[in-house]
């Protein structure tokens, strides 16, 4: 089961579009039940996709995504960064 954004966490994002990268919550936009949410997320390890090549994400880039694309799964800092394996 897909956990919801908590400020300061670190998680496996799963998006719809952007693809599956690690990140840290760096701010939440509203209640997150609300589909159209949208949290600000620090990339920490992976890449995040996206069509145009301005918008794709590295680790230490932050990008906005919606909670209705996105599945987070909390991790340790350690396997966000990839200094460990995980989930």
């Amino acid at each position: 089961m897909a956990d919801k954004p908590v400020v300061g966490k670190f998680y496996k994002v799963v998006h719809s579009r952007k693809g599956t990268f690690y990140g840290k919550v760096v701010s939440v936009g509203g209640n997150v039940d609300d589909p159209d949410m949208f949290m600000d997320v620090e990339v920490t390890s992976g890449v995040a996709n996206a069509i145009m090549n301005y918008n794709v994400g590295y680790p230490g880039d932050v990008i906005g995504i919606r909670n209705s694309h996105t599945l987070l799964y909390e991790v340790t800092e350690e396997v966000a960064r990839g200094t460990q394996e995980g989930k």
